[in-house]
C-alpha cells in the first residue's frame, strides 16, 4: 500500500496548543501586575501628597492666625505706649500750669511703666524695617520724656514763670509731633505687613485648595482605574480559564485521536533530538513504554543512522530547503529484532517555541515481503526460460 503523505497543520500539532507562547503570557501577566501595583501605589502616593498638602494648609492657617493676632497685639501695645507718653506729657503740663502735686501722679505712673511698655512693644516686632522705626521712636520718646522731666524740675525749683518760658520755646511740641509722625509710620507699616501676610496666606490657601481638589480627584480616578483593571483581569482570568478548559478538552480529544492511529507517531525536539510525544501505535511497534520513549530519541531506535548522518538528513528541513522528507529505514524493537519502516518527517515551527519534528512511521514489513515474493517469482520465471533476470534491488 503506498504511503500517503499527510499534511500537518501546526495549528493542530500536539505541541502547539497554547495560542500564546508561555514567555509572552508571563510577560503580559507581569506587565499587568506591575500596572496594577503602579496604579495602586500611585493613588496611595497621591493620597499621601493630599495629606501633606492638607497638613501644610493647616499650618498656613495657624501661621496666618498667629501673624494676624500678633499684628493686632503689636498695634495695641503701640497705642498703649503712645498713651503712656501722652499721660506723662499731660501730667507734666498740668503740674506746670497749676503747681498741684496731684497732676504728678499720672506723670510718675507713666514714667514707671514706660520702659516696660517699650520693651513689650519691641519684643513683638519681627520685621527689620519696623525694628529700625522702633529704635527711632524710642529715641524720640526718651527725648520727649526728658523735656517733660526738665520742665517739672524747673517748675519745682524756679517757679511758674521759668517753666512757662521753657514750654513757650515749643521744643516739647516739636518732639511730640515727631513722636506722632513716627508712630503713624509704624502703624502704616504694620498694616502693610498684615496685608502682605494675608495675601501670601490667601495664595497658599488657594494653591493648597487646588492641590487638594486635584490630588483627591486624581487619586479617586486612579483608584477607579485600578478597580476597573482588577475587574477586567478577573474577567480575562475567567475567560482564560474557560479557554484553557476548552483547549485541554481539545487536547485530550486530539491526543486520543493520535493514540488510536494505526501508524506510529513520534514528535521530537529539534535541539536535543529527544522524544516529547509518542502514540500507542509507536509503543506497539518498538516495544518500549511511553515513559521509556520519553527518555529516548530517534537515534535510539534507528540503528542504521549515526548522529552526524541523521543531522545531515535533517538539514534541508532545518534550512527550509524542503518541507518534508520521506525515506525508508529500520526501527529496532526493544527485543532486538529490526522492523522495516517508511518515515514521513516534517518540521513544525511555532513562534516563540523550539522547532519540533513530527515522525509518522508505517511498518512496511508486509510490503517488503510482497515485494520480495514478486522478485523471487520473477527470478524463478527467468531461470525457467534461461533468460537473464533484471530486477530492482
Amino acid at each position: 500500500m503506498p504511503f500517503i503523505r499527510p499534511k500537518i497543520n501546526p495549528q493542530y500539532c500536539l505541541i502547539s496548543f497554547a495560542r500564546t507562547p508561555l514567555h509572552i503570557i508571563i510577560k503580559m501577566k507581569l506587565a499587568h501586575k506591575y500596572s496594577l501595583l503602579a496604579g495602586f501605589f500611585g493613588a496611595l502616593l497621591m493620597l499621601m501628597v493630599v495629606a501633606i498638602v492638607q497638613l501644610r494648609h493647616g499650618q498656613v492657617m495657624q501661621e496666618t492666625e498667629h501673624w494676624v493676632a500678633q499684628t493686632h497685639q503689636t498695634e495695641s501695645e503701640m497705642h498703649e505706649l503712645l498713651a503712656i507718653v501722652e499721660r506723662i506729657q499731660n501730667g507734666a503740663r498740668g503740674y506746670l500750669l497749676t503747681g498741684d502735686p496731684l497732676f504728678l501722679a499720672p506723670y510718675e505712673a507713666g514714667l514707671n511703666s514706660l520702659f516696660g511698655q517699650v520693651h513689650k512693644a519691641k519684643s513683638l516686632i519681627r520685621d527689620e524695617q519696623q525694628k529700625s522705626h522702633m529704635r527711632a521712636l524710642e529715641l524720640l520718646i526718651m527725648r520727649r520724656v526728658e523735656i517733660s522731666q526738665r520742665n517739672v524740675e524747673l517748675r519745682k525749683s524756679a517757679g511758674f514763670e521759668a517753666a512757662r518760658k521753657a514750654v513757650a520755646s515749643g521744643e516739647g511740641r516739636r518732639v511730640m509731633k515727631q513722636v506722632y509722625d513716627q508712630f503713624a509710620i509704624m502703624l502704616e507699616r504694620q498694616r502693610q505687613l498684615l496685608i502682605e501676610r494675608s495675601q501670601v496666606a490667601a495664595r497658599d490657601i488657594s494653591t493648597n485648595q487646588v492641590l487638594l481638589i486635584g490630588g483627591t480627584g486624581l487619586s479617586i480616578l486612579m483608584l477607579i482605574t485600578v478597580f476597573g483593571m482588577v475587574l477586567r483581569e478577573n474577567k480575562l482570568r475567567l475567560q482564560g480559564a474557560r479557554e484553557l478548559s476548552a483547549s485541554q478538552a481539545h487536547l485530550t480529544r486530539f491526543k486520543k485521536t493520535l493514540d488510536q492511529a494505526l501508524d506510529c507517531i513520534f514528535i521530537f525536539d529539534a535541539e536535543n533530538l529527544r522524544f516529547n510525544y509518542a502514540n500507542h501505535g509507536a509503543t506497539q511497534q518498538v516495544g518500549y513504554s511511553i515513559e521509556e520513549l520519553l527518555h529516548m530519541g530517534p537515534l535510539d531506535i534507528k540503528p542504521s543512522f549515526t548522529k552526524k548522518a541523521f543531522i545531515d538528513m535533517l538539514r534541508p528541513l532545518l534550512n527550509d530547503e524542503k518541507a518534508t522528507l520521506v525515506f525508508e529505514t529500520i526501527h529496532r524493537h526493544k527485543d532486538g529484532h529490526d522492523i522495516p519502516v517508511e518515515v514521513f518527517l516534517q518540521m513544525v515551527k511555532i513562534p516563540g517555541q523550539e522547532p519540533q519534528f513530527i515522525n509518522i512511521v508505517r511498518d512496511i514489513t508486509e510490503r517488503k515481503a510482497v515485494e520480495q515474493q514478486l522478485i523471487d517469482t520473477k527470478a524463478g520465471e527467468c531461470c525457467q526460460r534461461h533468460v537473464p533476470c533484471h530486477h530492482e534491488p
